[in-house]
C-alpha cells in the first residue's frame, strides 16, 4: 500500500449501511412508528386505497390536512398542540424515508406544502386558545410535557426566555410561557403554550427529578 492510500482503510456498503442505523434515535424511530402506524388505520378508515408512494403531492398534502383535523388520543381527547406538532415531524420523516428510493419530497418544506402547513398552524393555534380556557392554572406537567420542555427553545441556555423557568420555596419550580406569534399572527413556536404551569418537586426514590435535571441542564 502506497503512502497516499494509508490515509484511507477499504469500507463496503455494509459499514456505511451500520454507521447509519447507529445514528438513529430509538425513541425517535419508535414515535414515527406509532404515528405512521396511526396514519394507515386513518387510510383505512376513510377507504383510501392508494398507498402512499401512489399518491401525488396534492393529494398527499390534502390527506395529511384531514388527518391533522380528525386525529384524538385512543380517549378521543384533543392532542395538545406540542404533541401534535411531533406527531407532524414522526410522519413527515416516516413518509420521506419510505419514499426516499421513489422520489424526494420534503413536507416541512412551507413553501411547497403551503395548504399543508396553514392547516398545521390553524389547527395548533385552536388546541392552545382551548387550553388557555379550560386548562387550570395549577395543574401540574405530566412526564411528557417536561420533556418536552428540554426540546423547546425557550430553555435554551442561550435564551434569555429561560429566566420563564421559576423556582419556588417549596422546590417546585414555576413554567411562565408567553405566545410566540410570526409576522403571520402564526404560532412561531409549536411548544409555546401560553399560561403558568408548575413542575412538581422531586422525590426520593423516585426515576424521574424534573427540578434537579431542569437546573443541571440551565447551569450549564
Amino acid at each position: 500500500m502506497s503512502k497516499c492510500n494509508s490515509r484511507f482503510v477499504s469500507s463496503t456498503r455494509e459499514d456505511i449501511a451500520e454507521f447509519q442505523q447507529a445514528s438513529r434515535n430509538k425513541n425517535t424511530d419508535k414515535s414515527m412508528n406509532i404515528w405512521m402506524d396511526l396514519l394507515c388505520k386513518f387510510h383505512q378508515l376513510h377507504g383510501y386505497l392508494n398507498e402512499i408512494k401512489e399518491l401525488d403531492d396534492k393529494t398527499l398534502s390534502e390527506q395529511f390536512e384531514q388527518f391533522i383535523i380528525e386525529v384524538r388520543k385512543s380517549n378521543s381527547q384533543e392532542y395538545k398542540a406540542s404533541s401534535l406538532y411531533t406527531g407532524f415531524c414522526a410522519i413527515a420523516q416516516g413518509i420521506s424515508e419510505s419514499l426516499e428510493n421513489i422520489r424526494i419530497i420534503n413536507l416541512f418544506d412551507k413553501h411547497q406544502f403551503k395548504n399543508l402547513h396553514r392547516t398545521l398552524d390553524g389547527r395548533m393555534k385552536s388546541i392552545v386558545n382551548k387550553g388557555d380556557k379550560n386548562r387550570k392554572q395549577s395543574d401540574p406537567l405530566e412526564v411528557d410535557e417536561i420533556k418536552l420542555i428540554f426540546d423547546s427553545p425557550a430553555t435554551s441556555t442561550n435564551n434569555p426566555k429561560a429566566s420563564w423557568l421559576k423556582e419556588l420555596d417549596n422546590s417546585v419550580m414555576q413554567l411562565e410561557l408567553s405566545k410566540e406569534k410570526n409576522h403571520a399572527s402564526g404560532i412561531k413556536d409549536p411548544y409555546a403554550e401560553a399560561g403558568s404551569s408548575f413542575i412538581p418537586p422531586d422525590i426520593l426514590g423516585n426515576t424521574y427529578t424534573p427540578v434537579t435535571d431542569i437546573k443541571k441542564y440551565l447551569s450549564k
